[in-house]
Formats: C-alpha cells, structure tokens, sequence
C-alpha cells in the first residue's frame, strides 16, 4: 500500500507498472495479485484508504462543534484541506477519474463523503434551519465540493483554496440570512430559534 501510494503521487497510473510496486515494496507479483488482485485493484484500495483519512478527519471536525454553522465552517474548510493535500490530489483527483472510471469514482467518491454532508445537513434539520429538502441541500453542497476539488487539483495556485474558502463561506451565510429573514415572517414558524 505505502509503496502504490509513493507511485501514484509522483507519476500517472498509466505509467505506473505491477513490476515498479512490487520492486519498490520488496515483494513478488504474486504478492500483489494475492492481496489485490492487479494494479487497479491496489489502487481502489489506495483511493479508498486516501478518502476514509479525510472522512475520518471531517467527522472529527463535525464532532468538535455543536453549532451547525459552525459545524459547516469547520467540516468545509477542512475538506478543502483535504483536497489540498499533494497525494489526495494525484491519487484520488487527478489520476482516479481516468483509472478507474468517472462512474466508479463518482460512486466512491459518494459513498465516503455523501454521509458526512447528509450528518452536516442533518444537524441543520435537527436546528429547524432547513427550508429546502434535505436531500437536495445535500446533492447541492456535495456538487459544489466536488467541483471545486478539482478546480482546487487543476490550480497550483494556494489562493483557489482560498477563493473557494470564501466562496462556501458566503453561500452559508446566505443559508443564514435568509434562514434569519424567513424567522422574522411571521406567516412562516421560527426557522431559528435562537438568531446569531
């Protein structure tokens, strides 16, 4: 695993052979095959491990904090960390989508991070701050993730974190806000019990 992981990171999976993994981990090809079957099903395993690191860090986050808009500051901003990080990157950003497949990684993708936004979105229905359906807050915040992870992979420029920092910090104020105008109508229940 360490030794697929030091590959993929510096060079594509196209270029990356059995033998070079085998070579630099010490061990025989049928090593490989016995624990993975081939090279792509070393590197499912990689992309996995990559991606239950960085749920297991925003489930940390999400932890940490009891106020949902807190809770959505740090699990984001982390998450960008995480899209940050130079082996998340190559392995799971950059290189994943053409080795195993937009669908595949799409599904992977979804089945690791999908629950920690659905625990987020959970924790602003359990407020009374949703005005939306929760599943469709959840598909929202997941697309827009995603797309600026990779917005994050293709720049090599440290403000896109940044930008997109910024950018997911005023969409969730404007969650707020209108959260704090639908509570001052008074056609409308409280949506926020206790106003910021």
């Amino acid at each position: 695993m360490q030794a697929g992981r030091e590959l993929f990171a510096t060079q594509s999976y196209a270029e990356t052979t059995g033998l070079q993994i085998c070579v630099r981990a010490g061990v025989t090809r049928g090593a490989l095959q016995h624990h993975f079957g081939s090279k792509v099903g070393l590197f499912i395993a990689i992309f996995d491990d990559l991606q239950s690191d960085g749920v297991a860090r925003v489930a940390d986050a999400l932890a940490d904090h009891d106020d949902p808009w807190e809770q959505a500051r740090a699990v984001t901003g982390l998450l960008l960390d995480v899209y940050t990080d130079a082996e998340y990157q190559a392995v799971v950003l950059k290189e994943a989508p053409a080795a195993i497949g937009w669908q595949r990684w799409r599904e992977r993708y979804r089945i690791n991070f999908t629950d920690v936004v659905r625990e987020l979105i959970g924790s602003f229905v359990a407020a009374g701050l949703v005005k939306h359906s929760p599943a469709m807050l959840t598909v929202t915040l997941n697309g827009a993730l995603t797309e600026l992870s990779f917005e994050i992979a293709r720049s090599n420029d440290p403000a896109t974190r940044t930008a997109a920092l910024a950018l997911l910090d005023d969409m969730i104020s404007g969650f707020r806000e209108l959260n704090r105008n639908n509570s001052q109508d008074p056609n409308r229940r409280r949506a926020d019990p206790t106003p910021p």
